[in-house]
């Protein structure tokens, strides 16, 4: 439908940075500016490193977490719906004949190298809490950067450039957070007046 109504992907696309524009800031990819109205930067972890050439600072930090993804034999116990074991920090997620094991928060740097002893230590909590499961074959090993505020509350909101939006800092909330975040921002992109969204941008600020 939005091709239909003339918009065009870009994927598999680097963006190399953000550059001051006489309309506000621009996106460049490989040396050649990428033409849009407005930019909307939601690169999570990463956005730091576009923001600070321009001379905004974003509160966000990398949170490195982890997860495991076990094949499920047929005789497997595992949960069938998503459970978090909140006093260990462990999040269990059913996907179809496997089950991923999600959790661990490092505070190092930007590296995506897994740490073996962090996997390991997931694996052993899985084979505590379901036995079948930390005999299963692992398909998947996996480490990724938790975009964190100080507050943990998302920044969504527009800068001083007038062309440019943030909709970062999700935490491990991305995909909870991901609809009433794009609400706020297209009714903000939209020029809405409505006071409680102006309030939300400030708090956010």
């Amino acid at each position: 439908m939005l091709r239909e109504r003339g918009v065009r992907f870009l994927m598999n696309t680097t963006v190399d940075g953000l550059r001051r524009s006489p309309h506000g800031v621009e996106a460049f990819s490989g040396g050649a500016a990428l033409p849009a109205d407005h930019v909307v930067l939601a690169s999570g972890a990463g956005a730091t490193r576009l923001l600070k050439p321009i001379g905004i600072r974003a509160a966000i930090y990398p949170i490195k977490g982890y997860s495991l993804t076990f094949e499920l034999q047929a005789q497997s116990t595992a949960p069938h719906v998503s459970i978090t074991d909140s006093g260990r920090k462990v999040v269990y997620a059913r996907l179809g004949e496997r089950l991923r094991v999600a959790g661990i928060a490092d505070i190092g740097g930007y590296s995506l190298e897994p740490d073996s002893v962090r996997l390991a230590t997931l694996r052993s909590e899985a084979a505590m809490l379901f036995p079948d499961v930390g005999r299963s074959a692992v398909s998947g090993e996996w480490a990724g950067l938790r975009p964190a505020t100080p507050r943990g509350t998302p920044i969504i909101r527009p800068t001083r450039y007038p062309n440019l939006w943030l909709n970062v800092g999700h935490g491990a909330l991305g995909f909870t957070l991901a609809m009433g975040s794009a609400a706020l921002l297209a009714d903000g992109l939209a020029g809405s007046s409505d006071h409680e969204l102006r309030s939300t941008f400030a708090l956010s600020h």
